[in-house]
């Protein structure tokens, strides 16, 4: 090869164009698909999250509720586990004593609703409702949790101290809070007798707009309210159980959702992202295309330059290949890099067998030109006429340096001059001939000259001289002589 292509236009087309929507849809969806997932994890992270608080709000509304029936089976177990409500309830029933410590006082110091005291014959004892004495209490208005109630109270306690226990009871069809404690001395040592062993102390707090009030207020439960059955659509809510485990209601309200909040916020900030976005793909699509088009004209400028200089490479192989000369060119190591030429085959060589071998080893049986090409790969300028196989070459060497001056290999050509030389030589053959003739004729020339006279002069002496005397015959032969002498130089 002459030369090495700089380049080609394998990726643009023909006319130097590049699809836009190649380059568009790729973009395009990379970013959908990106809007796409960062909007489905955001969705993701808000219904998280709003599960976590709608968990976190159920888990405090059972934690207050639970807390709430503790206070009150404490407050049951304070006055259930006290000799004066023996002494002042069963022993004896003492109006007074009642309305100041467990009747009104309780249901003004703890909003207590309903305190009933139940003995072990199933029957009421005594019974307040909203701190006012009622006679003749039909526990029927508790409706079936009661008993359970009574049952776990009897049954939790030890031998020192009675275990209140606590639920949630329907009275008057109204929800409450109840605890209910077995009434026991105080000091089991020495044992204090009880005129009724299987006594209940039975405390209620309304489970009423009031408290829900201010248990929405307290926690921020917008909407608590009791429903007979669950609200899904309200989205939090809590059981509400009786002593025996059985569902009397829920306690629903509509909680707070900052998973929401957080999307409803996001949302314009991830489309102000989204076009954001798609603006400085519009910018980056214009810009590529830009580039595209300056690559496509670089690349058909680049094009057409390598048609030229395939053409030029033809025409220079073409006039190697016909002309009788041969172009060689050497690397700074001395290693042929180029070796092309009609030339070649005056000598027998393959020019493509020559490249990549040294100098040396191509030009072996001519040491001539191997050392021209050293002492111009040393920066000097060679020429000389070397014989080479029967064939004459004018062999002219330059040094190639870089922009230092450092030599960076050479180039040669060597034109076959053996017809020339052969030319030349028989040119100079005919020169002598020529002059050797003009010579001969000078020669004749003068010759003839001076027979002339001689002939003349001989006839003249024949004039005088008789037929047939000796000088005369003498004479005769010299005048013969004198003329083949004279036809022999014209």
């Amino acid at each position: 090869m002459l030369g090495r292509r700089q380049g080609d236009g394998g990726s643009v087309t023909a006319k130097g164009r590049v699809s836009d929507l190649g380059l568009v849809l790729p973009v395009v969806l990379i970013v959908f698909v990106s809007g796409v997932l960062i909007i489905g994890i955001l969705f993701s992270v808000g219904r998280i999250q709003d599960s976590t608080a709608v968990a976190v709000a159920e888990r405090t509304v059972a934690s207050l509720l639970r807390a709430e029936r503790r206070s009150l089976g404490r407050l049951a177990k304070d006055y259930a586990w006290y000799d004066l409500t023996i002494e002042h309830v069963l022993d004896g029933l003492d109006p007074a004593w009642i309305e100041e410590n467990i009747g009104d006082y309780l249901a003004e110091a703890f909003d207590v609703s309903a305190t009933v005291v139940v003995g072990g014959d199933g029957r009421p004892v005594f019974a307040a409702v909203a701190g006012q004495p009622v006679a003749d209490f039909d526990l029927g208005r508790f409706g079936s949790g009661l008993a359970d109630l009574l049952r776990d109270a009897r049954a939790s306690f030890d031998s020192e101290e009675p275990t209140p226990v606590s639920a949630m009871v329907m009275l008057d069809g109204a929800l409450h809070f109840a605890a209910a404690s077995l009434i026991m001395p105080e000091d089991m040592i020495p044992a204090r007798s009880t005129p009724d062993p299987k006594a209940v102390l039975v405390l209620l707090k309304a489970f009423d707009d009031a408290y829900m009030n201010r248990l929405a207020a307290d926690h921020n439960l917008a909407g608590l309210r009791v429903a007979s059955a669950p609200e899904p659509e309200k989205g939090a809510g809590v059981t509400l159980k009786g002593p025996g485990g059985g569902v009397l209601g829920w306690a629903t309200w509509k909680p707070r959702m900052p998973g929401r909040a957080v999307v409803r916020d996001a949302l314009p900030l991830i489309a102000i992202c989204l076009v954001l976005m798609l603006g400085a793909l519009g910018v980056f699509l214009y810009r590529v295309r830009r580039v595209a088009e300056r690559t496509a004209q670089d690349a058909a400028q680049l094009a057409e330059r390598n048609a030229a200089l395939e053409r030029t490479e033809g025409y220079l192989g073409a006039l190697l290949g016909s002309a009788p000369a041969v172009l060689f060119a050497l690397d700074a190591d001395g290693v042929v890099t180029l070796f092309r030429g009609g030339g070649l085959a005056n000598i027998g060589i393959d020019g493509d067998g020559g490249i990549g071998r040294g100098a040396s080893q191509v030009f072996g049986p001519w040491p001539e030109i191997a050392r021209l090409c050293q002492r111009a790969l040393k920066g000097e300028s060679v020429t000389a006429v070397i014989d080479a196989d029967a064939h004459h070459f004018h062999i002219v060497g330059s040094p190639v340096s870089a922009g230092d001056g450092t030599v960076t290999g050479m180039v040669g050509i060597a034109h076959d001059v053996t017809d020339r030389i052969a030319a030349e030589r028989a040119l100079r053959r005919a020169q002598k001939l020529e002059a050797v003739g003009e010579l001969a004729g000078g020669i004749a020339h003068e010759m003839n000259n001076l027979l002339q006279p001689i002939l003349g002069l001989t006839e003249l002496a024949m004039l005088d001289l008789p037929a047939g005397s000796k000088d005369r015959e003498r004479l005769e032969r010299v005048a013969t002589a004198t003329i083949r002498a004279t036809d022999l130089v014209k």
